[in-house]
């Protein structure tokens, strides 16, 4: 069973410091440093906000402000994930927005649920409904807002989820 959240986005988030080409430096080098994260999740908590999804013109519940945090909790340490965080940002998000043809996606057998908020900065609502109608009997779900975490969408999405897995294990 293959479950996907928020396919296919090329990262919007750039820091634009140096000349140009040097961002992937400077992304490289904050990802590397705990410290850096430690003062974005402390001192710039907006900022660290909008680095992890959150659109600017979405206003946080109480319960969205928990959840913000307990996920900026769980960033550090940020420095095992650096290459990971910096293939995403620089090779895979890139490459499948920019080549998404060359992805055999109608090849994919496996069940597949596809969730994504209409307003992600992070992963393109459009490219992740046009991925899933290239997989059969993919089951795509827009999440009216929420951005990359899909905030407020619980009920949603606990809906959907059991929904689509009643469905699996009915067609088995």
């Amino acid at each position: 069973m293959l479950v996907a959240h928020g396919v296919a986005g090329g990262c919007d988030q750039g820091i634009a410091l140096g000349p140009p080409g040097s961002g992937f430096t400077v992304i490289k080098a904050m990802f590397g440093s705990d410290f850096a994260f430690w003062l974005l999740t402390t001192h710039l908590r907006s900022l660290m906000a909008s680095m992890m999804g959150v659109p600017r013109d979405y206003h946080l519940t109480r319960q969205d402000e928990q959840i913000v945090a307990e996920h900026m909790r769980a960033v550090l340490p940020v420095k095992p994930r650096r290459e990971s965080v910096v293939f995403d940002m620089f090779v895979s998000n890139p490459d499948i927005t920019n080549n998404r043809d060359d992805y055999p996606l109608e090849e994919i057998t496996a069940p597949t649920l596809v969730i994504n908020a209409v307003d992600d900065p992070l992963a393109s609502h459009k490219d992740g409904q046009a991925m899933s109608e290239r997989i059969p009997y993919a089951r795509f779900v827009s999440v009216p807002h929420g951005g990359h975490l899909l905030l407020g969408a619980d009920d949603l999405l606990r809906l959907e989820i059991t929904s689509f897995l009643q469905d699996v294990l009915q067609y088995r």
